[in-house]
Protein backbone atom coordinates (compact mmCIF):
# COMPACT_ATOMS: atom_id res chain seq x y z
CA UNK A 1 0.00 0.00 0.00
CA UNK A 2 2.71 2.46 1.04
CA UNK A 3 6.35 2.71 2.08
CA UNK A 4 6.88 3.23 5.81
CA UNK A 5 10.09 4.06 7.71
CA UNK A 6 10.10 3.09 11.40
CA UNK A 7 12.83 4.64 13.58
CA UNK A 8 13.01 3.27 17.14
CA UNK A 9 15.89 1.96 19.24
CA UNK A 10 13.68 -0.72 20.85
CA UNK A 11 13.99 -3.89 18.76
CA UNK A 12 10.70 -5.22 20.11
CA UNK A 13 8.86 -2.08 19.03
CA UNK A 14 10.48 -2.17 15.60
CA UNK A 15 9.52 -5.81 15.03
CA UNK A 16 5.96 -5.30 16.31
CA UNK A 17 5.42 -2.25 14.09
CA UNK A 18 6.96 -4.08 11.13
CA UNK A 19 4.62 -7.06 11.54
CA UNK A 20 1.52 -4.92 12.05
CA UNK A 21 2.22 -2.57 9.15
CA UNK A 22 3.40 -5.45 6.95
CA UNK A 23 0.17 -7.37 7.48
CA UNK A 24 -1.70 -4.23 6.44
CA UNK A 25 0.09 -4.37 3.09
CA UNK A 26 2.82 -1.79 3.65
CA UNK A 27 6.51 -2.02 2.78
CA UNK A 28 8.46 -1.34 5.98
CA UNK A 29 12.06 -0.16 6.44
CA UNK A 30 13.54 -0.22 9.96
CA UNK A 31 16.17 1.95 11.65
CA UNK A 32 17.58 1.65 15.17
CA UNK A 33 19.01 5.17 15.51
CA UNK A 34 18.41 8.71 14.41
CA UNK A 35 21.41 8.81 12.09
CA UNK A 36 20.45 5.52 10.44
CA UNK A 37 16.88 6.73 10.06
CA UNK A 38 17.99 10.02 8.56
CA UNK A 39 20.11 8.19 5.99
CA UNK A 40 17.38 5.68 5.10
CA UNK A 41 14.83 8.47 4.86
CA UNK A 42 17.02 10.32 2.38
CA UNK A 43 17.61 7.14 0.34
CA UNK A 44 14.08 5.70 0.30
CA UNK A 45 11.93 8.84 0.67
CA UNK A 46 9.10 6.90 2.31
CA UNK A 47 5.45 7.91 2.26
CA UNK A 48 5.33 7.94 6.08
CA UNK A 49 8.02 7.96 8.78
CA UNK A 50 7.22 6.77 12.33
CA UNK A 51 9.86 8.28 14.63
CA UNK A 52 10.49 7.69 18.34
CA UNK A 53 11.12 10.98 20.14
CA UNK A 54 13.91 9.59 22.35
CA UNK A 55 16.64 7.93 20.27
CA UNK A 56 20.10 6.85 21.48
CA UNK A 57 22.04 9.38 19.40
CA UNK A 58 19.83 12.35 18.55
CA UNK A 59 16.37 13.64 19.45
CA UNK A 60 13.54 12.49 17.16
CA UNK A 61 12.68 16.09 16.29
CA UNK A 62 16.15 16.45 14.75
CA UNK A 63 15.36 13.49 12.47
CA UNK A 64 12.09 15.23 11.62
CA UNK A 65 13.98 18.39 10.67
CA UNK A 66 16.35 16.40 8.45
CA UNK A 67 13.50 14.56 6.69
CA UNK A 68 11.71 17.83 6.00
CA UNK A 69 14.76 18.77 3.93
CA UNK A 70 15.73 15.45 2.30
CA UNK A 71 12.22 14.05 1.79
CA UNK A 72 9.65 16.87 2.13
CA UNK A 73 6.75 14.69 0.94
CA UNK A 74 7.24 12.21 3.79
CA UNK A 75 4.51 12.49 6.44
CA UNK A 76 5.90 12.10 9.95
CA UNK A 77 4.27 10.48 12.99
CA UNK A 78 6.07 11.01 16.31
CA UNK A 79 6.06 8.30 19.01
CA UNK A 80 6.91 8.77 22.68
CA UNK A 81 6.54 6.87 25.92
CA UNK A 82 6.75 10.00 28.04
CA UNK A 83 3.65 11.91 26.92
CA UNK A 84 5.33 15.33 26.84
CA UNK A 85 2.81 17.89 25.60
CA UNK A 86 5.57 20.43 25.01
CA UNK A 87 7.53 17.98 22.85
CA UNK A 88 4.36 17.08 20.93
CA UNK A 89 3.62 20.73 20.26
CA UNK A 90 7.21 21.26 19.07
CA UNK A 91 7.04 18.27 16.71
CA UNK A 92 3.73 19.45 15.25
CA UNK A 93 5.17 22.96 14.81
CA UNK A 94 8.11 21.44 12.90
CA UNK A 95 5.78 19.61 10.52
CA UNK A 96 4.80 16.30 12.13
CA UNK A 97 1.35 15.19 11.03
CA UNK A 98 0.36 13.22 14.12
CA UNK A 99 1.48 11.99 17.53
CA UNK A 100 1.01 8.66 19.34
CA UNK A 101 1.95 7.72 22.91
CA UNK A 102 3.54 4.41 23.89
CA UNK A 103 2.37 1.73 24.25
CA UNK A 104 1.00 2.20 20.74
CA UNK A 105 -2.06 0.22 19.71
CA UNK A 106 -1.30 -1.38 16.32
CA UNK A 107 -4.78 -0.67 14.98
CA UNK A 108 -4.32 3.01 15.85
CA UNK A 109 -0.91 3.05 14.17
CA UNK A 110 -2.21 1.42 10.98
CA UNK A 111 -5.17 3.82 10.91
CA UNK A 112 -2.94 6.88 11.27
CA UNK A 113 -0.45 5.67 8.67
CA UNK A 114 -3.22 4.82 6.19
CA UNK A 115 -4.80 8.24 6.65
CA UNK A 116 -1.48 9.94 5.90
CA UNK A 117 -0.71 8.01 2.71
CA UNK A 118 -0.89 9.95 -0.54
CA UNK A 119 -4.00 9.15 -2.58
CA UNK A 120 -1.88 7.71 -5.40
CA UNK A 121 -0.54 5.00 -3.07
CA UNK A 122 -4.05 4.06 -1.97
CA UNK A 123 -5.26 3.93 -5.56
CA UNK A 124 -2.30 1.75 -6.54
CA UNK A 125 -3.01 -0.64 -3.66
CA UNK A 126 -6.68 -0.90 -4.65
CA UNK A 127 -5.63 -1.84 -8.19
CA UNK A 128 -3.13 -4.48 -7.01
CA UNK A 129 -5.64 -5.93 -4.53
CA UNK A 130 -8.28 -6.15 -7.26
CA UNK A 131 -5.78 -7.77 -9.64
CA UNK A 132 -4.82 -10.35 -6.97
CA UNK A 133 -8.47 -11.30 -6.47
CA UNK A 134 -8.97 -11.54 -10.23
CA UNK A 135 -5.90 -13.80 -10.56
CA UNK A 136 -7.14 -16.15 -7.85
CA UNK A 137 -10.53 -16.39 -9.54
CA UNK A 138 -8.82 -17.11 -12.87
CA UNK A 139 -6.78 -19.84 -11.21
CA UNK A 140 -9.87 -21.46 -9.73
CA UNK A 141 -11.45 -21.58 -13.19
CA UNK A 142 -8.56 -23.82 -14.23
CA UNK A 143 -8.96 -25.97 -11.11
CA UNK A 144 -12.59 -26.57 -12.12
CA UNK A 145 -11.77 -27.19 -15.76
CA UNK A 146 -12.10 -30.71 -17.24
CA UNK A 147 -8.99 -30.04 -19.37
CA UNK A 148 -5.44 -29.03 -18.60
CA UNK A 149 -4.39 -25.70 -20.21
CA UNK A 150 -0.75 -26.01 -21.16
CA UNK A 151 -0.25 -22.40 -22.27
CA UNK A 152 -1.39 -18.92 -21.31
CA UNK A 153 -3.32 -18.81 -24.59
CA UNK A 154 -5.21 -21.99 -23.65
CA UNK A 155 -5.86 -20.52 -20.22
CA UNK A 156 -7.25 -17.38 -21.84
CA UNK A 157 -9.58 -19.42 -24.07
CA UNK A 158 -10.89 -21.19 -20.99
CA UNK A 159 -11.66 -17.78 -19.46
CA UNK A 160 -13.10 -16.37 -22.71
CA UNK A 161 -10.46 -13.64 -22.48
CA UNK A 162 -7.46 -12.54 -24.51
CA UNK A 163 -3.97 -13.78 -23.61
CA UNK A 164 -2.93 -10.14 -23.18
CA UNK A 165 -5.66 -9.56 -20.60
CA UNK A 166 -4.61 -12.62 -18.60
CA UNK A 167 -0.97 -11.54 -18.64
CA UNK A 168 -1.89 -7.98 -17.63
CA UNK A 169 -3.95 -9.11 -14.64
CA UNK A 170 -1.08 -11.31 -13.42
CA UNK A 171 1.54 -8.61 -13.89
CA UNK A 172 -0.59 -5.96 -12.22
CA UNK A 173 -0.76 -8.26 -9.19
CA UNK A 174 3.04 -8.59 -9.34
CA UNK A 175 2.93 -12.19 -10.61
CA UNK A 176 4.55 -13.94 -13.57
CA UNK A 177 1.83 -15.41 -15.83
CA UNK A 178 3.70 -18.62 -16.72
CA UNK A 179 4.63 -19.26 -13.09
CA UNK A 180 1.02 -18.74 -12.01
CA UNK A 181 -0.17 -21.15 -14.69
CA UNK A 182 2.30 -23.85 -13.60
CA UNK A 183 1.10 -23.61 -10.01
CA UNK A 184 -2.53 -23.62 -11.15
CA UNK A 185 -2.09 -26.74 -13.29
CA UNK A 186 -0.47 -28.60 -10.40
CA UNK A 187 -3.26 -27.51 -8.03
CA UNK A 188 -5.83 -28.77 -10.54
CA UNK A 189 -4.01 -32.11 -10.92
CA UNK A 190 -3.68 -32.43 -7.17
CA UNK A 191 -7.39 -31.77 -6.65
CA UNK A 192 -8.43 -34.66 -8.92
CA UNK A 193 -5.61 -37.05 -8.01
CA UNK A 194 -6.28 -40.29 -6.20
CA UNK A 195 -3.72 -42.21 -4.17
CA UNK A 196 -1.08 -43.56 -6.52
CA UNK A 197 -2.17 -41.37 -9.44
CA UNK A 198 0.48 -40.49 -11.98
CA UNK A 199 0.94 -36.76 -12.51
CA UNK A 200 1.63 -37.48 -16.17
CA UNK A 201 -1.89 -38.90 -16.52
CA UNK A 202 -3.45 -35.89 -14.83
CA UNK A 203 -1.77 -33.30 -17.04
CA UNK A 204 -1.82 -32.78 -20.78
CA UNK A 205 1.93 -33.34 -21.02
CA UNK A 206 3.80 -35.63 -23.39
CA UNK A 207 7.37 -34.87 -22.27
CA UNK A 208 8.15 -36.65 -19.00
CA UNK A 209 10.87 -34.09 -18.30
CA UNK A 210 8.14 -31.46 -17.98
CA UNK A 211 6.26 -33.70 -15.57
CA UNK A 212 9.45 -34.19 -13.59
CA UNK A 213 9.96 -30.42 -13.37
CA UNK A 214 6.37 -29.85 -12.25
CA UNK A 215 6.73 -32.51 -9.53
CA UNK A 216 9.57 -30.46 -8.03
CA UNK A 217 7.07 -27.57 -7.63
CA UNK A 218 9.41 -24.98 -9.05
CA UNK A 219 12.28 -25.86 -6.71
CA UNK A 220 15.87 -26.41 -7.95
CA UNK A 221 16.72 -29.60 -9.83
CA UNK A 222 18.40 -31.10 -6.77
CA UNK A 223 15.18 -30.83 -4.72
CA UNK A 224 13.08 -33.96 -4.17
CA UNK A 225 9.93 -34.67 -6.16
CA UNK A 226 6.62 -34.90 -4.33
CA UNK A 227 3.90 -37.48 -4.54
CA UNK A 228 0.32 -36.52 -5.22
CA UNK A 229 -2.26 -35.97 -3.89
CA UNK A 230 -0.90 -33.52 -1.32
CA UNK A 231 -2.61 -31.40 1.30
CA UNK A 232 -3.34 -28.00 -0.36
CA UNK A 233 -1.54 -26.14 2.43
CA UNK A 234 1.57 -28.29 2.04
CA UNK A 235 1.52 -27.85 -1.72
CA UNK A 236 1.33 -24.05 -1.43
CA UNK A 237 4.05 -24.01 1.23
CA UNK A 238 6.46 -26.16 -0.82
CA UNK A 239 5.93 -24.61 -4.26
CA UNK A 240 8.37 -21.94 -5.47
CA UNK A 241 6.50 -20.34 -8.38
CA UNK A 242 4.46 -17.79 -6.44
CA UNK A 243 5.52 -16.10 -3.18
CA UNK A 244 2.86 -13.40 -2.84
CA UNK A 245 1.24 -13.66 0.62
CA UNK A 246 -2.13 -12.27 -0.49
CA UNK A 247 -2.52 -14.76 -3.33
CA UNK A 248 -1.21 -17.76 -1.36
CA UNK A 249 -3.35 -17.09 1.70
CA UNK A 250 -6.49 -16.49 -0.33
CA UNK A 251 -5.85 -19.58 -2.46
CA UNK A 252 -5.32 -21.74 0.61
CA UNK A 253 -8.49 -20.46 2.23
CA UNK A 254 -10.56 -21.12 -0.88
CA UNK A 255 -9.11 -24.55 -1.55
CA UNK A 256 -9.65 -25.57 2.08
CA UNK A 257 -13.21 -24.27 1.91
CA UNK A 258 -13.83 -26.44 -1.15
CA UNK A 259 -12.69 -29.50 0.76
CA UNK A 260 -14.91 -28.66 3.73
CA UNK A 261 -18.10 -27.75 1.89
CA UNK A 262 -19.66 -27.74 -1.54
CA UNK A 263 -20.67 -24.08 -1.12
CA UNK A 264 -18.26 -21.72 -2.91
CA UNK A 265 -16.68 -18.92 -0.91
CA UNK A 266 -17.58 -15.33 -1.73
CA UNK A 267 -14.36 -13.60 -2.77
CA UNK A 268 -15.54 -10.11 -3.65
CA UNK A 269 -16.31 -9.24 -0.03
CA UNK A 270 -12.94 -10.40 1.29
CA UNK A 271 -10.08 -8.09 2.18
CA UNK A 272 -7.17 -10.35 1.18
CA UNK A 273 -4.46 -8.58 3.15
CA UNK A 274 -6.37 -9.49 6.35
CA UNK A 275 -6.55 -13.21 5.55
CA UNK A 276 -4.21 -15.18 7.83
CA UNK A 277 -3.46 -18.80 6.95
CA UNK A 278 -0.46 -20.28 8.73
CA UNK A 279 0.67 -22.86 6.19
CA UNK A 280 1.55 -20.67 3.19
CA UNK A 281 2.32 -17.62 5.32
CA UNK A 282 5.30 -19.40 6.86
CA UNK A 283 7.31 -18.71 3.72
CA UNK A 284 5.87 -15.38 2.67
CA UNK A 285 8.30 -12.54 2.25
CA UNK A 286 8.17 -9.51 4.55
CA UNK A 287 6.15 -6.70 3.14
Amino acid sequence: MGSILVIDDDVGVRETFSIGLGHAGHTVVLAASGQEGTQLGSEHRPDVAVIDLRLPDIVGTEVLRALRTSSPRTAVVMITGFGSEAAAAEALRLGAKDWLNKPVDLDDLVAVVTRLLPSSSLQRFDLVQHAALRCVNMMLRVVDSPSDPRTVSAWARLLAASPGAVRNWCRTAGLKPKAVLKLTRVIRANSIAATGSSLANLLDVADLRTVDALKRLGAPRSSPRFEFPMDPGELLMRQRWVDDCVVLDLLHRMLTKRLDTANPIETNSTEPHRVVVEAPSSRCRDK
